[in-house]
């Protein structure tokens, strides 16, 4: 018999790079105290078979029990001969422009930004801000190219050292040199690059960083 009741019982949630996978601990272990050596090791049983079963790359697992932290686990690698740690962080991908567009639409709804407004207000220095929008941004139709898609001056260097710690300078820089296929408002291209200007753009209206 499983216990995998959320509240006042532990739950096992191992986040797992591309999906979240959660499995119960056998009521034995359950009714243990918590933080326990045999909670542990339960934990460390039933994340090492599912690791095993379902071929994971890596797996991080936190058991939390009313908030309160019970027991973590790394396992696996986070890149070829370098083994994962508990303290690792994950870049969130796509995760990120649905909370910039998120802040964008709230800073809107108070009135602090106009979306409809050249971004050349907030970062005037930028190549084409008097004719982009913080909304073309938002919706990729202000026309910077994506800095990811560029080999030499982003893939090649990317996979060479794939923790190197890329600088809002960095991206945008990349950006504005590669050509522009058109003119803000003029099509769609889905470009990191506009998201990475967006948030220098809520970050030069409110006065607070993006972090």
């Amino acid at each position: 018999m499983n216990n995998c009741r959320v509240a006042g019982s532990p739950l096992l949630a191992a986040a797992v790079l591309s999906s979240v996978l959660t499995i119960c601990l056998p009521s034995t272990a359950a009714g243990q105290a918590l933080g326990t050596p045999s909670i542990s090791d339960a934990v460390r049983s039933v994340a090492e078979s599912q690791f095993a079963l379902r071929s994971f790359g890596s797996m991080l697992v936190a058991v939390l029990v009313d908030g309160e932290m019970v027991t973590t686990l790394a396992l696996g690698e986070a890149m070829p001969g370098v083994s994962v740690g508990i303290d690792d962080h994950f870049r969130n991908g796509g995760v990120a422009l649905t909370y910039v567009a998120a802040l964008a639409l709230q800073l809107a709804d108070e009135g602090r930004i106009d979306l409809d407004a050249p971004i050349a207000r907030w970062i005037p220095d930028l190549p084409g801000a008097e004719q982009a929008s913080l909304r073309m941004l938002l919706n990729m139709t202000a026309g910077y190219p994506d800095h990811v898609a560029q080999e030499d001056q982003f893939i090649v260097p990317f996979y060479a050292n794939p923790f190197r710690q890329w600088t809002s300078e960095d991206m945008i820089a990349i950006s504005l040199g590669a050509d522009r296929t058109f003119a803000p408002g003029d099509n769609w291209d889905y470009s990191h690059a506009g998201y990475v200007i967006a948030g220098r753009v809520l970050e030069q209206a409110t006065g607070i960083s993006l972090a």
